[in-house]
């Protein structure tokens, strides 16, 4: 049975990615919303990774590591109480057919191996794929950031007047904001509400709205909570400011679970029993297969996604 839709979907982790695999799959993944995440040095990534035990991490094993230590890398997780059911997938760039058979065969990949060749046809799509089946996005799709007013702040223009408005939270698609009852009359449901005015990061931004919804807040009769969903008009580029803003943040949160750890020391040279595996030839080249990727629905129960204030 399938994972229950998670509401915020899973964090994603691209450890050791190329250059190459980030351009052709992370940035792609980002403009969509994923919650993707890049650790470029491995030696953050067992101690990163094992406190979001329902992660999605995908590893690229053409660098920094012979496949033997790779192999005994990710090999090294089922001892790992934190890692032992963590759901792993391979991307290489110059693996063999016997490198794909070694892997699959031997470890558990429940992302499966993905091969990238040099036209890298279709491997977006495996990996998204893998991430759709996988709940990767819950029912949340979009990446949203809780903010302060030191944050986002913001205003509308009506009647040559200026409201104020707390912004509790942004994404690229829109708000959920606080607003005092007087100036309910403006919150129409289901229409236009024009020149909301955002400051994000020192940028000002002025774009019309439509009123999702509001409701009362039963703490302060006062006030109420607004949902806003910014206006087809919307320049594309003003989605990207915030996506990027969004993300800005979040990176900034796992840079600062990556300061309060100890990097991995441990050595993955031995034992060499890489070159000792046995193989049948059964692997096929991923343009002979459906997809490629070997991939299988996550079938565990959901261990609860950690929060970056636990850390």
């Amino acid at each position: 049975m399938q994972n229950a839709n998670p509401i915020f979907g899973r964090k994603v982790f691209f450890i050791n990615p190329s250059l190459f695999i980030e351009h052709l799959i992370c940035d792609p993944l980002k403009e969509l919303e994923y919650e993707v995440y890049i650790l470029n040095d491995y030696k953050y990534a067992k101690p990163v990774i094992s406190r979001f035990r329902d992660s999605i991490c995908f590893i690229a094993i053409d660098s920094e590591m012979s496949f033997s230590e790779w192999y005994n890398f990710i090999k090294s997780f089922e001892t790992d109480i934190d890692l032992s059911n963590m759901f792993v997938g391979v991307l290489s760039e110059t693996a063999k057919l016997v490198d794909k058979e070694k892997f699959l065969a031997n470890l558990n990949l429940a992302g499966g191996f993905i091969n990238i060749d040099k036209k890298a046809i279709g491997v977006f799509d495996k990996v998204k794929d893998v991430l759709d089946k996988n709940d990767a996005k819950g029912r949340r799709q979009y990446l949203r950031l809780n903010v302060t007013a030191a944050l986002v702040n913001g205003y509308i223009a009506a009647k040559d007047k200026l409201y104020s408005i707390s912004v509790a939270n942004i994404s690229s698609v829109g708000i959920a904001c606080v607003f005092k009852k007087n100036i309910e009359h403006l919150f129409v449901e289901n229409s236009v509400l024009p020149n909301v005015s955002l400051t994000i990061a020192r940028r000002s931004i002025v774009m019309n709205c439509i009123v999702l919804k509001k409701l009362p807040i039963e703490s302060d009769p006062t006030s109420m909570t607004g949902v806003l969903l910014f206006a087809k008009d919307t320049a594309s580029e003003v989605r990207g400011y915030i996506r990027k803003f969004v993300y800005d943040f979040y990176d900034a949160e796992m840079n600062l679970v990556k300061s309060k750890i100890t990097k991995d020391t441990s050595s993955y040279k031995t034992p060499d029993v890489y070159k000792e595996l046995p193989t049948t030839g059964s692997v096929r080249d991923d343009s002979d297969s459906e997809d490629g990727s070997n991939i299988v629905i996550d079938e565990r129960s959901n261990f609860g996604s950690a929060s970056l204030d636990d850390v």
